[in-house]
């Protein structure tokens, strides 16, 4: 390990102070999140009495930092909504999970502790500073950024192998032989996983695509909005992750036709799946053999993946329906080992949902489920229909698909990323103004895109 990481992860909160002297604070937050998120190494330091400090940690931690010593009176303005309990439930779910299982109150609060830093501190602050459509416009356009700063290092990591954590850093952030794909290498860049990467590009195409073709941005990041949109999207594909690869297309047409029909039809669809999806397959009332065989007539390496995480899945939900309420708690206590005692290998636990059931059961899992998809249902219902086509208000759809395109990915998948949680936090609480009643004999108005704001203006 290099001298620069302890260097770089300790010096990044002071560093986020200075990013706060510089801009404004939501542009702040905006930039202090895409360095730290993008740039940080994966590697943790365990501090005593506190979670393990790494990536994630020193992101959220920073950000909060700056938004506390130069804009506290944002937080004291946030108004609460009632699907804000899923976030509290999940947060601090491990508490009773702890104490119902024996494992002490220290234990769970210690565990209720790391999750708040990871998933409730981007919640706040999303719910602080994106809760207006400027806000989301501005968060959207930031994503876009991100995915264009990764452009160069992904084709450089394509061509020449995933080494740039290693070069830079002097720590590979996970086994090499998972980057090799179809002949060629997937990319992780900084990130945790060539997963995590292609998810990420995903996400930004298609932004990229919609502030060009809905939104008639005349730049994305000094770049001519086609020549971003095409470039991401070529490099996404470049990038070997198939399911990443899939969700943007099927979020681009699912855009297209809430954009064309002026409906959030598809949008609620999506949000709604993972409450059907989790339950059949927490009950094992689906074994996902059908799609499996389904999907090996055209991939069969993929198929035979997503296969064996479903075989792994009922294997472990069997064991957290014997806990099904609050679960087994932490300690590995939820896993399980295969084959003779003196050679037993674990179980793999690929999916969010199925680590969630195992550790905080029913109550968690609803918990993350809703925090990630009710505030996408609640987003279609505040939006007026005659706003679906309003170029201000399309970064802020598909900052909403792309929160179902997250949450989808973590039905196989387990990738966490602080923007998809900020965007969970400020889609929910977006208020639409209310169109006036034109006086007698008035010209017709232009519909208004105005977004009311549960906080002070940036």
């Amino acid at each position: 390990m290099s001298a620069l990481v302890p260097l770089v992860l300790f010096g990044w909160l002071p560093f986020v102070v200075v990013i706060f002297t510089l801009l404004p604070p939501r542009r702040a937050v905006i930039t202090a999140f895409l360095i730290g998120w993008l740039l940080l190494p994966v590697a943790k330091y365990d501090l005593p009495g506190f979670p393990d400090y790494g990536k994630g940690t020193a992101t959220n931690l920073g950000v909060v930092l700056g938004v506390v010593l130069f804009d506290a009176s944002r937080l004291s303005a946030m108004r609460w909504r009632w699907f804000d309990l899923c976030a509290a439930a999940f947060c601090f779910g491990p508490l009773l999970s702890s104490l119902s299982n024996g494992l002490g109150v220290y234990d769970g609060y210690a565990t209720s502790q790391a999750q708040f830093l990871t998933w409730g501190l981007p919640y706040l602050i999303g719910r602080a500073y994106f809760a207006d459509g400027p806000g989301l416009e501005e968060l959207a356009r930031g994503l876009a950024l991100g995915g264009l700063v990764y452009v160069p290092l992904c084709l450089w990591e394509i061509r020449m192998s995933p080494q740039l954590h290693y070069k830079v850093y002097g720590i590979a952030q996970h086994a090499f032989d998972q980057t090799m794909r179809g002949g060629g290498y997937r990319p992780m860049v900084f990130l945790y996983h060539g997963l995590a990467l292609g998810l990420w590009m995903a996400v930004a195409s298609v932004i990229a695509v919609t502030l060009w073709r809905r939104a008639r941005h005349k730049t994305i990041a000094m770049f001519p909005p086609w020549m971003a949109a095409l470039g991401l999207v070529a490099v996404t594909v470049l990038c070997k992750s198939s399911g990443a690869t899939l969700l943007m297309f099927m979020a681009l047409a699912g855009l297209y036709f809430t954009f064309s029909r002026a409906t959030p039809k598809v949008l609620v669809a999506l949000a709604v799946l993972p409450f059907v999806f989790v339950p059949i397959r927490a009950l094992n009332l689906w074994s996902g053999d059908e799609l499996v065989q389904w999907i090996y007539q055209y991939l069969p390496d993929r198929a035979l993946s997503l296969g064996y995480r479903f075989d792994c899945e009922n294997l472990l939900s069997e064991k957290a329906r014997q806990r099904w309420l609050l679960g087994w708690g932490g300690w590995g206590r939820s896993g399980l080992f295969i084959g003779e005692p003196d050679s037993a290998q674990p179980v793999v636990t690929d999916s969010l949902w199925i680590l969630v059931f195992g550790r905080q059961g029913a109550l968690g899992l609803a918990g993350i489920v809703g925090m990630l998809t009710i505030p996408v249902i609640a987003f279609a219902r505040a939006c007026p229909r005659n706003l679906w086509r309003h170029p201000r208000v399309a970064p802020a759809v598909a900052l909403a698909m792309c929160l179902c395109m997250y949450m989808l990915d973590n039905l196989v998948n387990n990738m966490p990323n602080p923007f998809f949680v900020l965007i969970a936090g400020g889609l929910g609480a977006v208020r639409f103004a209310k169109p006036k009643r034109a006086a007698p004999h008035a010209l017709p108005q232009r519909a208004s895109a105005a977004v009311a704001s549960d906080s002070p203006s940036s």
